[in-house]
């Protein structure tokens, strides 16, 4: 994905930031996590010059950062809120063209979307900019008080947007959903928001019953799978399914068993051939994390609960330290560049670890009952990952990292080979819903500090599988 837009960023930043007195905005600053050289008898500065100053000194991704703090207060004014977000969210996949968005359109009815009138304005309203509620429709019950709209006033422009919809949609019901859709500017919205909105219109918050979420999910379905994508059930609530759109080449099945942690291979067998099920006879020093992954995936902080459960003396701060100690000690000695990989990912995003996916090191893919002498030299390759993240909606990241014997033979002289068989193996993987991203020792030299390719990498990997820091 693109880096955010930094200049076009600071404008609405600037905005949010510089309200109130000096003290406010030290105030707000500290809320914020936000560092700078002033203090209150330092009259030298205006408040606009101070936080001019900030947003000048911040990176990329402490403006996103700051952007998305002021986005989960839930206090911005619409149009604000969606100039913010559509910022954040440019370039994010999966994608949905135009084409698509409209045949979605004219497959859906109307009046199978519209359940419940106040259900269906107040997603509309998470979602799009329809100005703000008349103080005569009697079906609101407040008007906008956010910080933007007392200061700035409301957006008139978009004010028509809500009376036509309460006209056309609510009352006459004379628009179809494609008119609907085109009012709100969904065939031209970024690909994250026309997403966010489809999954929302089946979510039981807004048709009530589960029967209506069937019925539009398998109305969109053809459409969807047309353009490689799917409505995809991937959680529940409160008895409710949840779905989210994904890519038809992610993994439909969440991860059962995780075994990782180890260079030993784990003892394992059959223990239902029918249900495919495998138990683990001798874990031989792996870790073994077997508690349901949600569509959030597996991050740090479901990791370290999992650890405590199996550690109950350990308190918070041991058991983050522990577990980290447990799972560097997994990293090889003998690939630097591997270790210096975990240690850069904990360093760069220290502060935002817990919600972030777990870096899980030496994860086990595939396993032989047999040995390396029955099967021959090069049989258990590949049977391990260096790397491996579950995030979000069943996306599984593979990283590698690849040192002279990923391209050279015993002699150390290059095989084209060794080389081929590496390439096989990603293949597979990909086949197989993982993405792949490899790295090349040169590329993790041992110095201290993260590098900016890492950070760069890890700031787009994020973005384009739908990883919020």
């Amino acid at each position: 994905m693109p880096q955010v837009d930094v200049t076009v960023l600071r404008g609405p930043l600037y905005t949010l930031l510089n309200t109130g007195t000096h003290e406010d905005i030290t105030k707000r600053f500290a809320t914020l996590g936000l560092s700078e050289h002033w203090s209150e008898t330092d009259h030298r500065q205006s408040k606009a010059q101070r936080v001019e100053s900030v947003l000048a000194a911040a990176p990329a991704e402490e403006l996103r950062r700051i952007a998305e703090s002021f986005v989960a207060t839930g206090a911005l004014d619409a149009m604000v809120r969606n100039e913010i977000q559509d910022l954040l969210w440019a370039g994010q996949e999966p994608k949905i063209r135009e084409r698509t968005r409209r045949t979605l359109a004219s497959a859906l009815d109307i009046d199978a979307l519209v359940v419940d009138i106040d259900r269906f304005e107040a997603m509309l309203d998470r979602w799009w900019v329809l100005g703000t509620p008349s103080p005569f429709e009697g079906i609101f019950n407040s008007s906008d008080t956010s910080t933007f709209a007392q200061i700035f006033g409301p957006g008139s422009g978009a004010d028509r947007l809500r009376k036509d919809i309460h006209q056309h949609v609510f009352r006459n019901r004379d628009w179809s959903t494609a008119q609907l859709f085109d009012k709100l500017g969904a065939f031209e919205a970024v690909d994250r928001r026309f997403l966010g909105f489809i999954e929302e219109l089946v979510s039981h918050r807004v048709v009530i019953e589960e029967t209506n979420q069937q019925r539009i999910v398998a109305a969109m379905t053809p459409v969807l799978r047309e353009a490689g994508l799917e409505l995809r059930e991937t959680d529940d609530d409160n008895g409710y399914p949840e779905f989210r759109i994904v890519s038809t080449s992610v993994p439909k099945t969440r991860p059962k068993t995780v075994i990782f942690g180890s260079e030993h291979k784990p003892d394992l067998r059959v223990s239902d051939t029918v249900d495919s099920e495998i138990e683990i006879v001798d874990a031989r020093g792996s870790l073994v994390y077997d508690d349901p992954i949600g569509p959030a995936g597996l991050r740090w902080q479901d990791l370290q609960a999992w650890w405590q459960r199996h550690h109950p003396e350990l308190d918070d701060d041991a058991a983050k330290k522990t577990l980290f100690n447990r799972l560097k000690y997994a990293v090889p000695d003998g690939s630097p560049p591997q270790r210096r990989l975990f240690e850069l990912y904990h360093d760069i995003y220290r502060e935002q670890i817990p919600s972030l996916p777990a870096l899980l090191p030496e994860v086990w893919l595939h396993w032989d009952h047999k040995t390396v002498r029955e099967r021959g030299a090069g049989a258990l390759l590949g049977q391990r990952m260096d790397f491996l993240l579950l995030a979000p909606n069943h996306h599984r990241i593979v990283l590698e990292v690849d040192g002279v014997t990923h391209y050279t033979d015993t002699a150390g002289k290059p095989s084209p080979s060794r080389y081929a068989r590496n390439t096989a193996l990603d293949r597979d993987l990909q086949l197989r819903g993982y993405t792949v991203y490899r790295f090349g020792g040169a590329e993790l030299p041992d110095h201290s500090g993260p590098t900016p390719m890492l950070t760069q990498f890890f700031r787009r990997m994020f973005a384009k599988h739908g990883i919020a820091t």
